[in-house]
């Protein structure tokens, strides 16, 4: 993003279909972690597409046992379900 906008963005619709998620939502939740690099244009979510790339590479190189990077859902009492 030299001049500011990217060249090429991505929907969560196309994110999630890049890295096989199940739905859009599931794409948005990542991005809204901050887990996948993203930014809002309004209220809109886009993905740069150099950057998801980038970011797919970066983390086939260091595999993780937590591939999303994502804490597990915890019950009411703090435990894990």
């Amino acid at each position: 993003m030299p001049g500011g906008f990217p060249v090429s963005t991505l929907t969560p619709d196309e994110v999630a279909e890049d890295l096989r998620l199940p739905n859009a939502e599931s794409a948005i939740r990542l991005m809204r972690a901050g887990v996948i690099p993203a930014f809002r244009v309004g209220r809109y979510w886009r993905v740069d597409a150099a950057q998801l790339e980038a970011w797919k590479a970066e983390r086939s190189a260091a595999p993780t046992p937590n591939p999303h990077g994502l804490a597990p859902r915890t019950g009411r009492k703090g435990r894990a379900s």
